[in-house]
């Protein structure tokens, strides 16, 4: 084969592997959060409370409180969210519950 059959051949190649990487990532940059219908017990308040809780699935930490019933309009969480911090320090476990 010449030179250039050989270049043509290479990028060729280069091609195809660039296309199935960015399918390879493309697969793996779904949907990265999921949520949690959980109970947890609440720093601020000392009592147990229902939360959904938004976790991270890629790096395994909680991200947001979505709802919880320690206020009136659950969704409108206004807190600190000390809750979170503690869950991912390891230090509190939220009791799932199905949702």
């Amino acid at each position: 084969m010449t030179p250039i059959e050989w270049m043509t051949l290479l990028w060729g190649f280069a091609l195809v592997a660039f296309v199935l990487a960015l399918a390879v990532l493309g697969l793996q940059g779904g949907r990265s959060t999921c949520e949690l219908q959980c109970s947890v017990a609440c720093p601020r308040r000392k009592e147990t409370v229902s939360c959904r809780l938004v976790k991270d699935v890629r790096i395994g930490q909680f991200r947001d409180v979505a709802s919880c019933s320690a206020f009136a309009n659950p969704r409108n969480v206004t807190c600190e969210r000390d809750c979170l911090r503690l869950l991912n320090l390891g230090t509190a476990r939220p009791t799932l519950r199905a949702a």
